[in-house]
């Protein structure tokens, strides 16, 4: 029988949060704004990313991966094999699209020189991803990618996403750089820079981002930060939004969540526009 997908279905979806070490040691994490005429997230700071292609589990770009095997990343991610290697491909090229950064190499195991990523960036609108990488004799390195989170838009939004949140350092000489087209702003930050720019109101960001870069701040080094990623199955976060004022966003876990309630407080409400996060153990 043929599967029926609802309209409300979330679509699969794939991101990274790179890193890079600041000047003061600190880790640094890219963000970039969002058009404030995105049906998505319009005007919101998050992590470079976007939907799943059905080009991203082509035959012909998993021929182009190294690093980790079909088998390897379903493990990790705890779903099929051709899924799961469409979440890491999609992580990678539109990490690429929207911030201009590319985890590649060669048949050789040489990385690309920012003047290559550069040039092969310029190109994009014209030509597709795979075109590019078989022009530059280029192989995504799936191994670069280390998996952290998994979060799925509430049943409220009618453009819903089931998106799996990687972590990366940015490679050597490399610059992140926000696409101009999908979004209009990019920025390095520390996470405790960021949180503090959202409590300014100077930056808007959704609660995936906020409760990633509060747990980020914790981390003084970037092998810190990369060392939160599970690189195996995770619970999601689905939130379950309840009306009212203010509005909330609660998780599983939270008294108030109808499926899986719990004895802690594990929620988002929005308050004077901006969210606020309220995460206390029982």
């Amino acid at each position: 029988m043929e599967e029926v997908v609802s309209r409300n279905t979330p679509r699969d979806a794939s991101s990274i949060i790179v890193v890079r070490r600041s000047l003061s040691g600190l880790p640094e994490v890219f963000l970039v704004k969002r058009h404030k005429n995105s049906g998505f997230m319009g005007g919101q700071y998050v992590f470079p990313g976007g939907k799943c292609d059905v080009t991203d589990s082509s035959p012909e770009i998993i021929d182009r991966c190294l690093g980790r095997a079909p088998d390897e990343v379903a493990q990790i991610l705890g779903i099929k094999p051709v899924r799961a290697m469409a979440h890491f491909v999609a992580a990678i090229r539109e990490t690429f699209e929207e911030a201009g950064v590319l985890l590649v190499q060669n048949d050789a195991g040489e990385l690309p020189t920012a003047a290559a990523v550069n040039e092969a960036r310029m190109s994009l609108s014209s030509r597709g991803f795979l075109s590019i990488l078989l022009e530059y004799g280029w192989y995504l390195d799936l191994s670069a990618l280390q998996y952290y989170a998994h979060w799925v838009t509430p049943e409220v939004e009618s453009r819903r996403f089931s998106a799996r949140f990687f972590l990366a350092h940015v490679p050597p000489e490399q610059a992140a750089s926000h696409d101009q087209i999908e979004t209009t702003d990019g920025r390095w930050r520390t996470p405790s820079d960021a949180l503090g720019e959202y409590e300014q109101s100077e930056i808007g960001l959704p609660p995936p981002q906020l409760h990633s870069l509060t747990e980020f701040s914790r981390a003084s080094s970037v092998d810190a930060v990369l060392s939160l990623a599970a690189n195996a199955p995770v619970r999601p976060y689905v939130p379950h939004f309840i009306g009212g004022d203010p509005p909330t966003l609660v998780l599983p876990g939270d008294p108030l969540h109808p499926e899986i309630p719990g004895g802690g407080l594990r929620r988002f409400s929005l308050e004077k526009g901006q969210w606020r996060m309220y995460f206390e153990e029982p």
